[in-house]
């Protein structure tokens, strides 16, 4: 369970500048420390301008940052997932309910960004960077906040939570690491061994770092004589996600075949590398699961259920907006789950049930 890469974790930071300036000496163990942090990161002016300007919590339309929190209400995901080797959905159970409730206790009182279900990735950077962001998530800190690397690692990294509705076991979504559906061989291929090979040398420990980092002297060099640690080499002008994002590879916002081992991410010479590595390891790790295995399911059971997944992943991403943000009351639950039933959510679990029992089978 516990390896999987650490960029299949999420990473949610905490403004490490704020907590010096508050005395706050830990990171959030639980929702309702979250709570308070937050709180004080509004009403006590962590960055010291005079003005009621800061950020406590930013995301954009949640996807940044519900997985941190829906976890800590015991639901790993609002799609299907397996528990005790039964599939269920994740929107209809308890636990995210109880989330719904404590992210619209947060909008309400104005702890999460009034932008989230609006503003783009550069619009949230932005903020950070102005100095009004308290919470986020990003693969590094000064990504959102500034600085550069070395500096970043002032902020810590929030560790997998409890709350009320899951008191004694903080549980963290963690994924495989391998990115499916991201190529295809058609019948026009004259050479299809050949992209074979090709998506096979993409697996392997060269191929990944080919397509996560680039070729040696672009965008690192090695830090050792050794040849084990690798360092970045700094361009004018762009951080270092910019210059891999816009120079270097199409791996970054783009699914690509590839699988991310622990390698590509821990041999690097650069303290927010090193640091991250530690803090994950410390804080998320140890309490990371898999919501559901990568089964494959059949051709005629795929077309079963095509249309009713996309139809509830489409109601349940709205849901979640308009309870958030007060535009559902609570009250409206019950009618919720009534229209996830009736949009097939029975046939979409039980075909997942067969094909999540074939996979156990398998595997014995």
């Amino acid at each position: 369970m516990n390896q999987a890469p650490i960029a299949k974790l999420t990473s949610m930071w905490i403004n490490g500048h704020w907590m010096q300036k508050l005395g706050i000496t830990e990171a959030p163990r639980t929702t309702d420390e979250m709570y308070k942090m937050l709180k004080d990161f509004k009403e006590k002016d962590p960055n010291g301008n005079g003005e009621a300007d800061e950020i406590p919590l930013t995301s954009i339309k949640l996807g940044d940052v519900r997985g941190m929190f829906l976890p800590a209400f015991g639901v790993l995901r609002r799609e299907h997932m397996a528990v005790d080797d039964k599939v269920i959905y994740g929107a209809l159970q308890p636990g995210y309910k109880a989330y719904l409730e404590y992210m619209n206790r947060l909008w309400k009182e104005q702890l999460l960004d009034p932008g989230t279900f609006s503003q783009t990735t550069e619009q949230k950077s932005a903020k950070g960077h102005a100095g009004q962001v308290g919470v986020f998530t990003d693969a590094l800190p000064y990504l959102t906040l500034g600085g550069d690397s070395e500096s970043s690692t002032i902020h810590p990294l929030v560790p997998a939570m409890t709350s009320p509705a899951n008191p004694d076991q903080p549980i963290i979504s963690q994924g495989s690491g391998i990115s499916r559906g991201t190529f295809a061989i058609t019948n026009k291929c004259k050479y299809p061994e050949v992209i074979i090979r090709y998506v096979d040398y993409l697996w392997s420990p060269e191929g990944e770092i080919l397509i996560h980092y680039g070729l040696e002297g672009d965008l690192w060099e090695w830090a050792d004589d050794e040849k084990k640690l690798r360092k970045y080499i700094e361009h004018e002008g762009m951080n270092i996600e910019e210059y891999r994002g816009g120079k270097v590879t199409p791996a970054v916002g783009v699914s690509f075949p590839m699988f991310t081992p622990e390698e590509v991410e821990n041999n690097w010479a650069d303290p927010m590398h090193q640091f991250r590595i530690a803090e994950v390891d410390k804080k998320l790790k140890p309490y990371g699961k898999s919501p559901f295995p990568d089964i494959y399911l059949l051709p005629e059971e795929r077309q079963q259920i095509q249309g009713i997944e996309t139809d509830l992943n489409t109601y349940v991403e709205s849901m979640e907006a308009k309870f958030v943000t007060g535009e559902a009351s609570m009250d409206q639950w019950d009618t919720f789950v009534k229209t996830v039933k009736d949009m097939g959510i029975d046939k979409l679990l039980e075909v997942y049930q067969t094909g999540y029992d074939r996979w156990l089978a398998a595997d014995k």
